[in-house]
């Protein structure tokens, strides 16, 4: 008896990334093609209905904000969030004792400025200073003033550990954002990268003192001005929105630091400006209900004495997601210009052999 031979079944074709715009615009046609075919062979029950979720889909796909989500998904973003979430919370560490200590030596006795330079650190890392009442914390500000008084080997060994530790972040955010944008690592000398690193890390730190002291100016400024004016009932209002303003800018400037040039991608200048202000955003709006977040795990009675250092764990691992995303983000609109200037150049080199060919005819 002779066996019927069938031809073997076409290999399954991989869906298109999500940074493949033109890709995912074909498989919307083709799976519009297979609809009306199914539709016009008179097919229907489970097989039309499948095709029609699948047009569905694939039109879903191409929105931007769901090319944004796969595309971190697919490159494993919460994962990198959360090894990233680990170093920053030993660099956040070390950075508290070596703050304080500067803080304590230049606004020593004064309170004022102290509360003012406390209530900005808390608004930008929520649940790192215990301020009590209610509100728990990493370590109450008195006892960090006090343990920092003066230059010793602490501030030292603080220091040194600061900066091993946030280079160490600084790298992985690197290895994050070009993983994102499907990348290979920088490949440079270690002692030049290190290098590279250590002057974006001081150039961070000098954006952070300078908007420490924006905010303690505008602080100050506003209450003066509001106060000549007769409008107290404001003062908390607007000092509140400056804080705001300033941390967006902070957070914004410091994704474009990390983008341009710690992780040299390059990319439009428009496509960066939305990722960092996409970030600046995040992280502020974040920052708005860190107060709920933290206390969620601060004051669980299961996690009891770690609850704050979980709390803080999440803190940093929601934000280096939110730096991801803006990431994923960038990627997408960088793919899409890219794709966009391909076709440009291709129909530019077709419209200049159809001009070659019709001055041959003539």
């Amino acid at each position: 008896m002779v066996k019927a031979l069938t031809a073997p079944k076409p290999p399954q074709a991989d869906p298109p990334s999500p940074a493949d715009l033109p890709g995912l615009h074909r498989r919307v046609a083709e799976s519009r093609i297979r609809l009306g075919r199914l539709t016009r062979s008179g097919g229907g029950g489970v097989a039309l209905l499948v095709a029609r979720l699948d047009l569905a889909l694939s039109r879903i796909n191409t929105l931007r904000v769901v090319r944004v989500f796969q595309l971190y998904l697919r490159r494993r973003g919460p994962l990198m969030a959360a090894g990233l979430a680990y170093r920053l919370f030993f660099a956040i560490a070390a950075l508290l004792v070596v703050a304080f200590a500067a803080l304590g030596i230049i606004i020593a006795g004064n309170e004022d400025l102290q509360t003012i330079a406390v209530d900005l650190l808390d608004q930008a890392v929520p649940g790192l200073i215990d301020k009590g009442e209610g509100h728990p914390g990493l370590v109450a500000p008195d006892t960090l003033f006090e343990a920092t008084s003066g230059l010793g080997w602490t501030i030292v060994i603080s220091a040194g550990v600061m900066v091993v530790t946030s280079l160490g972040w600084i790298g992985g955010m690197r290895q994050a954002m070009r993983g994102i944008f499907g990348l290979h690592p920088v490949a440079v000398i270690p002692l030049v990268l290190w290098a590279k690193d250590l002057v974006t890390l001081a150039l961070l730190g000098v954006v952070m003192v300078v908007t420490t002291a924006l905010g303690v100016i505008a602080t100050n400024t506003l209450g003066a001005v509001l106060s000549f004016l007769d409008l107290g009932g404001a003062t908390h209002g607007l000092t509140q929105a400056a804080g705001f303003a300033i941390m967006v800018l902070l957070d914004t400037f410091v994704v474009v630091v990390l983008l341009r040039s710690s992780s040299a991608i390059t990319m439009p200048r428009s496509i960066l400006l939305q990722g960092a202000l996409i970030a600046g955003l995040g992280t502020s709006v974040l920052r708005f209900f860190s107060t709920q977040i933290v206390g969620l795990f601060g004051n669980s009675v299961v996690l009891l004495s770690v609850a704050v250092v979980v709390a803080l764990f999440v803190w940093f691992y929601l934000l280096s997601q939110v730096y991801l995303l803006a990431t994923a983000w960038c990627a997408v609109g960088a793919a899409d210009a890219a794709a966009e200037s391909a076709r440009l150049q291709h129909a530019k080199a077709g419209s200049l052999r159809q001009r070659s060919r019709r001055g041959h005819r003539t």
